[in-house]
């Protein structure tokens, strides 16, 4: 099962419940907690769904980055770094301040968000 597939599954088994739930005129508690409960399945797999993507290498034949924004860049040398393309055959790479064309580029992605403590998150 793809996570696609598992998201559409999730998502279908809440509308049953909640069309179950509105059917009878009884509330089933269990079908209450089970829609819930896939739910949040639903939402678990979409995050994840989406951090999947933020962390994908891109292949430089399939896409360039935005002009000098950093990512991080995967080199012919199996080197990881971070640098930023000024046009689509400059790039900087930061490490060694060396420049590199783009037949030294293989991949970038985009660099993750900075860290923020747990008290910086609730605020």
């Amino acid at each position: 099962m793809t996570l696609d597939e598992a998201i559409k599954h999730a998502e279908e088994v809440v509308e049953k419940k909640e069309r179950d739930l509105k059917f009878y005129e009884r509330v089933n508690e269990e079908c209450k907690e089970c829609a819930e409960e896939h739910r949040q399945l639903a939402e678990w797999l979409k995050e994840l769904k989406q951090l999947r993507e933020q962390t994908k290498w891109i292949l430089i034949s399939e896409r360039l980055p935005e002009k000098n924004v950093e990512v991080l860049i995967a080199t012919e040398w199996d080197c990881i770094t971070i640098g930023e393309m000024f046009s689509s055959n400059d790039w900087h790479i930061h490490e060694g301040a060396t420049n590199a064309g783009i037949d030294d580029i293989k991949a970038w992605m985009p660099l993750p968000q900075p860290h923020k403590a747990e008290s910086e998150e609730t605020e």
